[in-house]
């Protein structure tokens, strides 16, 4: 078989790792050749001297890719494209990419069919038995799959999981684990093993215990501002001599930055500081944590909703009466909006902006429910017996107790009355939506090598291949049992 990477800058360093893991044929999948989807040619060298040798080739989607001379697509494609791609329809690429949104609309339709037009041309010369990838959004990442998905190719994304040091192998666009609802339900009808139920207990500690979090977020908090300066750097020197300028606005590199993202928090912590307030545990409160973005878990996962604002105004007019809105700044994104953005939300006397570096965990325990769009604090929430009212396509949306999906807005009153009145959660069914999330889950970290060295250990590499070949094999016998 052979297996296509997509793998943009450092993550060729993983895939590197895990083409040599899957080449040693312990598991039972044999491959022949792999291929290197990337960006640039920056990690060439570091592919053609680390991927098994012989059995490797590196296709640039960009080599020759030139946005002033990318072809005018008529109308009629564009259509064919929308009714083969659309998920469902094709502007849902354009939101969760950022690297060509500065575009007129015409050359975003242009540079977008480009992008499909690529990954049809590649799929019918080159046969591929699996694709696999980190999860992204975007022209690329979501090309890939959707043309995968009609050429019949299995492909598998690799992303963290809600629960730390757990990571996700899947199929599915949203992050949903393969067939997750159909097993939520089945595990409702039958008791957990006493195995089982020792680690559904284990995942509840963590939370309620030990205040467990994402492991990007310790990441983050260890980067220094030196450390931020020099990437700024390698960054530019990379834009202009790897042919990034071709797939990535210039000024991208500055505003996203960790140490541009660093400064601007100093300053808005000390210039703004007095729009931010700490929070009274007396007051009744929903509290709604702002995503930061741009992200995927907004852009693609939630996207009728990525104006947050909109939301929080949503809220506002729901609310019974007596209660406020406590909205609190992802700490990652302190810095990134611009403060009169802070200032319309603080337009409405229901709402109030918390302190960002207030503890999370304390607003969940003291709040009358959290509103999210696909946070990993409405997981945290669920876990602390709090109702979670969540707008986005996550997975705990399945786990219906004490969880309310709002697919019409309409009903938002209605439903966060019912949160108040009916939040009796029951411990049984929610430790065994725990263990059914954490038995689709596997050990491991994934992300870029340059922040955790623990990535390319080869634990970390045996863990994942194991987990990908486990999850292929699920995908293999689900479709042989569909065709029969």
């Amino acid at each position: 078989m052979n297996v296509l990477f997509f793998s943009p800058d450092q993550m060729s360093k993983f895939y590197c790792r895990i083409a040599n893991e899957l080449r040693k044929n312990n598991n039972g999948m044999k491959v022949d050749k792999f291929y290197y989807l990337t960006l640039t040619d920056l990690y060439r060298k570091y592919i053609l001297d680390n991927s098994p040798g012989g059995n490797t080739e590196i296709i640039n989607i960009y080599k020759d890719f030139k946005i002033k001379k990318v072809r005018n697509y008529d109308f009629n494609t564009i259509k064919r494209y929308e009714e083969l791609y659309g998920i469902p329809n094709l502007w849902l690429y354009v939101i969760t990419d950022r690297r060509f949104d500065n575009l007129p609309l015409n050359k975003i339709y242009d540079v977008l069919c480009w992008h499909l037009d690529f990954f049809e041309n590649l799929f019918n010369k080159i046969k591929i038995d699996l694709t696999l990838s980190g999860y992204e959004g975007g022209f690329v990442a979501l090309s890939l799959k959707r043309v995968a998905d009609y050429c019949e190719i299995p492909n598998l994304y690799i992303g963290s999981g809600r629960i730390p040091n757990r990571v996700i192998i899947t199929n599915n666009l949203y992050l949903f684990p393969i067939n997750f609802e159909d097993e939520c339900d089945k595990l409702r009808d039958k008791e957990l093993s006493e195995d089982e139920l020792k680690k559904a207990k284990k995942i509840i500690s963590m939370y309620r215990e030990e205040r467990a979090k994402p492991s990007f977020f310790e990441t983050y908090s260890t980067v220094s501002e030196f450390s931020g300066l020099l990437k700024i750097f390698k960054k530019i020197k990379k834009y202009y001599l790897s042919g990034l300028k071709n797939v990535i606005n210039f000024l991208d590199i500055i505003k996203f930055s960790t140490y541009a993202r660093k400064i601007r928090f100093y300053y808005n912590k000390i210039i703004f500081s007095k729009l931010f307030e700490k929070p009274s545990y007396k007051e009744n409160y929903f509290f709604f944590p702002l995503h930061y973005q741009p992200e995927i878990a907004v852009d693609l996962m939630a996207p009728y909703y990525k104006d947050q604002k909109i939301i929080i105004d949503f809220v506002s007019k729901s609310l019974p009466a007596g209660y406020y809105l406590y909205v609190k700044e992802h700490p990652h994104a302190y810095g990134i909006r611009p403060i009169r953005y802070y200032k319309k939300i603080l337009k409405n006397p229901r709402v109030k902006l918390i302190k960002t570096e207030e503890n999370t965990y304390n607003l969940i325990e003291n709040c009358s429910g959290i509103i999210t769009l696909t946070g990993t604090v409405g997981w945290e929430a669920y876990i602390l017996k709090k109702p979670v009212i969540v707008f986005g396509n996550v997975f705990y949306k399945f786990a219906k107790e004490n969880v309310y999906f709002v697919d019409d807005i309409y009903k938002l009153p209605h439903i966060l009355k019912e949160a108040l009145e009916n939040n009796v959660p029951n411990e049984d069914n929610l430790l065994k939506f725990c263990y059914a999330y954490y038995s689709n889950t596997y050990p491991g970290i994934i992300g870029p090598p340059s922040e955790d060295p623990c990535i390319l250990s080869d634990e970390n590499i045996k863990n994942i291949c194991n987990a990908v070949v486990s999850e292929y094999n699920k995908i293999k016998s689900i479709d042989n049992k569909i065709n029969g």
